[in-house]
Protein backbone atom coordinates (compact mmCIF):
# COMPACT_ATOMS: atom_id res chain seq x y z
CA UNK A 1 0.00 0.00 0.00
CA UNK A 2 1.49 3.83 -0.64
CA UNK A 3 2.55 5.52 1.61
CA UNK A 4 -0.67 8.50 1.73
CA UNK A 5 2.21 11.52 2.65
CA UNK A 6 4.10 10.37 -0.87
CA UNK A 7 2.77 11.91 -4.10
CA UNK A 8 0.82 9.90 -6.95
CA UNK A 9 4.01 9.34 -9.54
CA UNK A 10 2.99 10.02 -12.98
CA UNK A 11 4.83 9.15 -16.26
CA UNK A 12 4.15 11.04 -19.56
CA UNK A 13 5.61 9.88 -22.44
CA UNK A 14 5.14 9.44 -26.61
CA UNK A 15 6.66 6.60 -28.10
CA UNK A 16 6.51 4.80 -31.45
CA UNK A 17 5.12 0.67 -32.28
CA UNK A 18 8.83 -0.15 -30.65
CA UNK A 19 8.90 2.31 -27.53
CA UNK A 20 11.29 4.41 -28.67
CA UNK A 21 10.59 8.16 -27.43
CA UNK A 22 13.28 9.79 -29.55
CA UNK A 23 15.01 10.04 -32.61
CA UNK A 24 18.18 9.15 -33.36
CA UNK A 25 19.71 13.09 -33.51
CA UNK A 26 17.80 13.51 -30.23
CA UNK A 27 14.62 15.48 -29.80
CA UNK A 28 11.37 14.21 -30.25
CA UNK A 29 10.78 12.56 -34.12
CA UNK A 30 7.49 13.51 -34.95
CA UNK A 31 4.83 16.91 -34.33
CA UNK A 32 2.02 16.00 -33.04
CA UNK A 33 -0.32 19.03 -31.64
CA UNK A 34 -2.86 17.25 -30.22
CA UNK A 35 -0.31 15.51 -27.99
CA UNK A 36 1.46 18.64 -27.12
CA UNK A 37 -1.92 20.08 -26.03
CA UNK A 38 -1.96 16.89 -24.07
CA UNK A 39 1.37 17.00 -22.51
CA UNK A 40 0.69 20.78 -21.60
CA UNK A 41 -2.91 20.14 -19.95
CA UNK A 42 -1.32 17.23 -18.06
CA UNK A 43 1.86 19.42 -16.86
CA UNK A 44 -0.10 22.54 -15.84
CA UNK A 45 1.15 23.23 -12.50
CA UNK A 46 2.87 20.94 -11.64
CA UNK A 47 6.61 19.78 -10.90
CA UNK A 48 7.86 17.92 -13.85
CA UNK A 49 10.74 15.51 -13.19
CA UNK A 50 13.09 15.49 -16.40
CA UNK A 51 16.92 14.44 -17.05
CA UNK A 52 18.97 17.42 -18.02
CA UNK A 53 19.37 16.65 -21.52
CA UNK A 54 15.46 16.55 -21.93
CA UNK A 55 15.54 19.74 -19.81
CA UNK A 56 17.51 21.35 -22.78
CA UNK A 57 15.96 19.90 -25.45
CA UNK A 58 12.73 21.14 -24.09
CA UNK A 59 13.58 24.52 -23.63
CA UNK A 60 10.99 27.52 -24.27
CA UNK A 61 7.95 24.34 -23.22
CA UNK A 62 7.98 25.32 -19.48
CA UNK A 63 5.73 28.12 -18.56
CA UNK A 64 3.41 27.27 -15.62
CA UNK A 65 5.90 24.54 -14.67
CA UNK A 66 8.39 23.57 -12.10
CA UNK A 67 11.47 21.80 -14.32
CA UNK A 68 13.31 19.46 -11.08
CA UNK A 69 15.99 18.85 -13.39
CA UNK A 70 18.25 14.98 -12.01
CA UNK A 71 21.88 15.86 -12.66
CA UNK A 72 25.07 14.73 -11.33
CA UNK A 73 26.47 18.02 -12.62
CA UNK A 74 26.07 20.14 -9.13
CA UNK A 75 26.61 23.90 -10.34
CA UNK A 76 24.07 22.81 -13.35
CA UNK A 77 21.55 25.58 -12.85
CA UNK A 78 17.74 25.49 -13.85
CA UNK A 79 16.01 28.78 -14.88
CA UNK A 80 12.52 28.83 -13.43
CA UNK A 81 13.34 25.30 -12.33
CA UNK A 82 15.95 23.40 -9.24
CA UNK A 83 18.42 20.91 -9.71
CA UNK A 84 17.89 17.56 -7.84
CA UNK A 85 20.30 14.80 -7.77
CA UNK A 86 18.02 12.15 -6.85
CA UNK A 87 14.44 10.71 -7.12
CA UNK A 88 13.81 11.31 -3.32
CA UNK A 89 14.90 14.91 -3.70
CA UNK A 90 12.34 15.62 -6.31
CA UNK A 91 9.24 13.64 -4.09
CA UNK A 92 10.92 15.64 -1.37
CA UNK A 93 10.70 19.29 -3.16
CA UNK A 94 6.59 18.26 -4.22
CA UNK A 95 5.78 17.23 -1.06
CA UNK A 96 7.59 20.51 0.69
CA UNK A 97 5.44 22.23 -1.79
CA UNK A 98 2.31 20.85 -0.99
CA UNK A 99 1.71 19.04 -4.02
CA UNK A 100 0.12 15.62 -4.50
CA UNK A 101 1.36 14.62 -7.85
CA UNK A 102 4.97 14.56 -9.73
CA UNK A 103 4.78 14.33 -13.16
CA UNK A 104 7.40 11.86 -14.72
CA UNK A 105 8.72 13.71 -18.47
CA UNK A 106 11.86 11.87 -19.32
CA UNK A 107 14.27 11.22 -20.70
CA UNK A 108 14.61 7.50 -20.96
CA UNK A 109 17.14 7.22 -17.85
CA UNK A 110 14.69 9.16 -15.71
CA UNK A 111 11.71 7.05 -16.97
CA UNK A 112 13.48 3.45 -15.89
CA UNK A 113 14.69 5.24 -12.77
CA UNK A 114 10.87 6.24 -11.71
CA UNK A 115 8.26 3.53 -13.50
CA UNK A 116 8.87 0.73 -10.56
CA UNK A 117 7.31 3.50 -7.93
CA UNK A 118 5.05 5.12 -11.11
CA UNK A 119 1.27 5.33 -9.94
CA UNK A 120 -0.19 6.04 -13.21
CA UNK A 121 1.30 6.24 -17.10
CA UNK A 122 0.12 8.63 -19.21
CA UNK A 123 1.25 7.07 -23.01
CA UNK A 124 1.02 8.85 -26.53
CA UNK A 125 1.32 5.78 -28.87
CA UNK A 126 2.76 7.19 -32.31
CA UNK A 127 1.81 4.98 -35.00
CA UNK A 128 5.14 5.31 -36.78
CA UNK A 129 8.86 3.13 -36.37
CA UNK A 130 11.42 5.51 -36.13
CA UNK A 131 14.18 2.94 -36.27
CA UNK A 132 12.76 2.31 -40.25
CA UNK A 133 15.86 2.48 -42.49
CA UNK A 134 18.16 2.15 -40.04
CA UNK A 135 20.99 0.16 -39.06
CA UNK A 136 20.31 -2.26 -36.13
CA UNK A 137 23.10 -0.77 -34.14
CA UNK A 138 21.66 3.06 -35.08
CA UNK A 139 17.94 1.83 -34.01
CA UNK A 140 19.33 -0.60 -30.88
CA UNK A 141 20.97 3.04 -30.09
CA UNK A 142 17.66 4.78 -29.69
CA UNK A 143 16.16 5.91 -26.44
CA UNK A 144 13.05 3.93 -25.21
CA UNK A 145 10.55 3.61 -22.69
CA UNK A 146 10.46 0.79 -20.45
CA UNK A 147 8.12 -2.13 -20.80
CA UNK A 148 5.81 -1.70 -18.25
CA UNK A 149 4.47 -4.92 -18.35
CA UNK A 150 8.13 -5.67 -16.48
CA UNK A 151 7.07 -3.46 -13.93
CA UNK A 152 3.72 -5.00 -12.40
CA UNK A 153 0.33 -5.37 -13.48
CA UNK A 154 -1.62 -2.23 -15.13
CA UNK A 155 -5.20 -1.72 -15.37
CA UNK A 156 -5.96 0.49 -18.96
CA UNK A 157 -8.28 3.07 -17.63
CA UNK A 158 -8.41 5.30 -20.78
CA UNK A 159 -8.17 4.69 -24.61
CA UNK A 160 -8.46 7.20 -26.75
CA UNK A 161 -7.61 6.38 -30.45
CA UNK A 162 -6.98 9.32 -33.14
CA UNK A 163 -6.71 8.76 -36.93
CA UNK A 164 -4.17 10.76 -39.11
CA UNK A 165 -5.23 13.72 -40.67
CA UNK A 166 -4.30 17.58 -41.89
CA UNK A 167 -2.21 18.72 -38.67
CA UNK A 168 -1.20 15.07 -38.08
CA UNK A 169 1.13 12.74 -40.08
CA UNK A 170 0.70 10.13 -37.39
CA UNK A 171 -2.26 7.94 -36.09
CA UNK A 172 -1.70 8.12 -32.58
CA UNK A 173 -3.95 6.46 -29.16
CA UNK A 174 -3.60 7.99 -25.87
CA UNK A 175 -3.59 5.90 -23.66
CA UNK A 176 -3.80 5.67 -19.14
CA UNK A 177 -2.51 3.01 -17.48
CA UNK A 178 -3.09 2.66 -13.56
CA UNK A 179 -1.05 0.54 -11.36
CA UNK A 180 -3.05 -2.28 -10.03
Amino acid sequence: MKDSLLPEVVLIAAMDRHRVIGGPDGGIPWHLPDDVAHFRAAAKGRHLLLGRRTFEEMQGWFTDQIPLVLTRQEEYRVPGGVRVSDVTEAIARVVSAGQNLLLVAGGATVFAATIAMADRLLLTLVDTDVSEGLSSVQSDSLPRFPDPAAFGDWRETSRIERPEDERHVYARTFLELTRC
